[in-house]
């Protein structure tokens, strides 16, 4: 039945391919057009059985309150087969999971725990393998893509507060970076109002809040200086970021954990 099936929409497309060529202004660029239409519609078709056929066999998305990504759960397995410990963590999106932190502060066993696309959500998720990394201190950067898929504010400010939550409870110490500015003045109105909440509640459970948005912004937007595409930074961005960080690495240049 199924390939029977199949073969009726084969032949709807050839029809169709058919009906469209009939139009054309000669025998000969009809014959060439119908070959042409023909084959691009069976590869469309094959391309997309193909891209459907190895999308089933990926594993599926979670749901819920555990929503990880495909990358999510390939790294997170990596990283339990293979525990890394250091005694500095890094945690947070595509602006963290891109910088190479261990080049940037030689001498200091980082740990890179950044996975792009992530969301205060989805960090929450994986906690387990961050503080499996048994870091004395914790870098979170976090929130650009909650703000860019459209999260209510209040559940986005509640989640981040959980991670740092749980950090400290560790008994880590933690170091936030503001959430970046982008190029966009109506995304950035909720990244300050993001910031300012974090700032404060640092404040109130004595963690450290470093604007980086200081450095790398001018006018209440991301300086195309420092970025190519307007979300992510660029080396000239990551230049600044390393040197707003430093100070709080002094103390763990060269210790061992």
């Amino acid at each position: 039945m199924a390939a029977g099936l199949q073969e009726s929409r084969r032949s709807m497309r050839v029809e169709t391919a058919g009906r469209v060529c009939e139009r054309l202004p000669s025998w000969s660029a009809r014959r060439v057009g119908a070959a042409g239409l023909v084959a691009a519609i069976f590869g469309l078709s094959t391309g997309w059985a193909v891209d459907r056929l190895a999308s089933d066999r990926l594993p599926k998305r979670r749901t819920g309150n555990q929503i990880l990504s495909q990358a999510d759960l390939i790294k997170t397995d990596i990283w339990k087969t293979f525990a890394a410990k250091g005694t500095v963590v890094m945690v947070g999106d595509s602006h963290t999971e891109y910088a190479d932190w261990q080049t940037m502060f030689p001498g200091v066993a980082i740990v890179n725990r950044g996975i792009g696309g992530d969301t205060t959500q989805s960090v929450l998720a994986r906690l387990d393998t961050i503080l499996s990394v048994s870091a004395t201190t914790a870098f979170v950067t976090i929130g650009t893509n909650d703000i860019l898929r459209g999260d209510p504010l209040d559940q986005v400010k509640a989640r981040y507060h959980a991670i740092l939550d749980r950090l400290i409870g560790h008994g880590t110490r933690v170091v936030v970076t503001s959430t970046p500015l982008t190029t966009s003045r109506r995304t950035n109105t909720r990244i300050a109002e993001l910031n300012a909440d974090i700032a404060t509640y640092c404040g109130q459970r004595r963690c450290d809040f470093v604007d980086l948005n200081a450095a790398i912004g001018g006018d209440g937007v991301l300086s195309w200086g420092m970025t190519l595409d307007g979300v992510h930074l660029n080396g000239a961005g990551y230049l600044q970021w390393a040197a707003m960080l430093a100070p709080h690495l002094r103390n763990e240049a060269g210790a061992s954990h």
